[in-house]
């Protein structure tokens, strides 16, 4: 995912704010957008695997089903944010 956001960096400050494609992938930096989706999402995960690990081993075997769908959906999350990127620099292409 880090490259992936490092291309759409890259290819932004490559791009004419003319260009209809960088006035659409603008858009993506909004407050609430994919990438700010896509830094909470990675917050979250990052927060749970952090606390997971804190956790003994017992506690971990309790909670790991809870943990394990929290865990699920926010990758399942980044991985459509990954996609939605994704698309936008093939657009780009064409």
């Amino acid at each position: 995912m880090d490259t992936l956001l490092l291309r759409l960096d890259s290819r932004a400050h490559e791009a004419s704010s003319n260009d209809a494609w960088y006035a659409e992938v603008e858009t993506f930096a909004v407050r609430g957008g994919p990438l700010d989706q896509c830094t909470q999402a990675r917050s979250k995960l990052l927060g749970r695997v952090e606390h997971v690990s804190t956790v003994k081993k017992f506690a971990n075997a309790l909670v790991w089903k809870y943990v394990k769908e929290v865990v699920a959906e926010i990758l399942t999350r980044m991985e459509r944010l990954e996609s939605l990127i994704r698309t936008a620099l093939e657009m780009d292409h064409l």
